[in-house]
């Protein structure tokens, strides 16, 4: 026991002079397992840490505790970094997309008002020819209007010529029966 009474008188004072401001981590009894003559009671002291190692220690461990952080931080980005080409490459390929779509729609429009005259040209010809068409119809029409008229007047001709012809030869015949009799 007069050990530890020493140490605690050792450490009230250097507490009282300010130079060991930080308590002590560890006092206590301990039993040691080992040889036979080293069995028994015996205190163990940790130590006593002096405020200048305990500063040191708060710092060092201070000083991990931010390098864990930024090693997190960085992990995070890591993984956040694919996200950011693949969003990038997307918004790249939309932009690209509607770039095209807007040269697509100005070459169309350039496309129309290049054909435009054209266009009017050919609609022109066009109603000309179905004009050119409809006046030929109607003339063959007319024409076949006025065959199908002068088929049947030749038709009615030759009806008559022949009814002219029958009644004729009838009286031929009978003209020429009553000759022969």
């Amino acid at each position: 026991m007069g050990c530890l009474l020493r140490f605690q008188r050792a450490y009230s004072s250097l507490q009282f002079m300010g130079c060991w401001k930080a308590p002590m981590l560890f006092m206590g009894k301990e039993r040691f397992s080992g040889e036979p003559e080293q069995r028994g009671n015996s205190i163990s002291i940790v130590g006593v840490l002096s405020g200048y190692e305990e500063r040191r220690i708060r710092s060092y461990r201070l000083l991990l505790q931010q390098r864990l952080e930024k090693a997190q931080e960085r992990k995070v980005a890591l993984r956040k970094i694919p996200e950011q080409v693949i969003l990038s490459e997307v918004r790249q390929m939309v932009e690209e997309m509607q770039t095209l779509n807007r040269k697509l729609e100005e070459t169309e429009t350039a496309i129309e008002e290049y054909f435009k005259p054209i266009d009017k040209q050919a609609e022109a010809i066009m109603n000309m020819q179905l004009e050119g068409e409809e006046k030929r119809m109607r003339e063959m029409m007319k024409t076949m209007h006025e065959q199908a008229l002068l088929e049947k007047v030749e038709a009615e001709k030759m009806a008559n010529v022949d009814s002219d012809q029958r009644h004729n030869t009838a009286s031929s015949l009978d003209n020429k029966g009553g000759e022969v009799r």
